[in-house]
């Protein structure tokens, strides 16, 4: 039950609520095994975000305890992670105290991507897990308002660890936007890199 009540309040609770959760989630320890995992099982999304990011700037939305801005190769210019959760971005600033190869690079920020405001402009803008937990109807509206803060050139970079539960997130990208590097492990997990202007509703009219 209490699981159950944590989803819901993930996808539709208030800001504040969903702070709460996540806090709490990060203080009891149920996401350290994402900081703990053995370097032969490397995340492939690592590869396809160096791909994109070579001398350019990431911005990571729902970033966590900050493991995708330590486990990318240090190729890029600089780096932003942001997350609702305090907890968790404090133990990101925490494990980037502890790396002496991307201190200088990368800034970690609470707040809400659902209405936070970037600084500047990025050649990546990285959705690792994090997309989904939106009503698809939000996660569109957040697709295309964080479309303005893309460099020209610039790519969208989206993880989804189940593709047949998010089946219409998937299905939402690759009609309205033009996916230019698609990845998959095993059967579920989806990794897909689109640039971010929509594709027109009627191509040939």
């Amino acid at each position: 039950m209490h699981h159950l009540v944590h989803a819901f309040i993930k996808r539709f609770g208030g800001a504040q609520a969903k702070q709460r959760v996540w806090n709490t989630e990060f203080s009891a320890g149920k996401w350290d095994y994402l900081d703990n995992a053995h370097p032969a099982a490397r995340d492939f999304v690592l590869d396809v975000i160096e791909q994109y990011s070579e001398d350019g700037d990431i911005l990571d939305l729902g970033c966590g305890s900050g493991g995708t801005g330590l486990e990318i190769r240090n190729i890029y210019r600089l780096y932003l992670g942001v997350d609702i959760s305090q907890v968790a971005i404090q133990k990101a600033i925490d494990a980037l105290q502890n790396s002496n190869d991307h201190t200088r690079k990368n800034d970690y920020i609470a707040a809400d991507i659902a209405t936070f405001v970037p600084p500047g402009t990025y050649s990546v803008i990285v959705f690792r897990e994090s997309l989904y937990y939106f009503p698809l109807r939000t996660a569109a509206k957040l697709l295309v308002r964080y479309s303005a803060f893309l460099k020209p050139g610039g790519v969208f970079i989206v993880r989804i660890h189940d593709a047949q539960r998010h089946a219409k997130l998937i299905r939402l990208i690759l009609e309205k936007y033009t996916v230019v590097h698609a990845r998959s492990e095993g059967e579920l997990c989806r990794v897909l890199a689109f640039l971010p202007s929509p594709k027109p509703d009627n191509p040939g009219g």
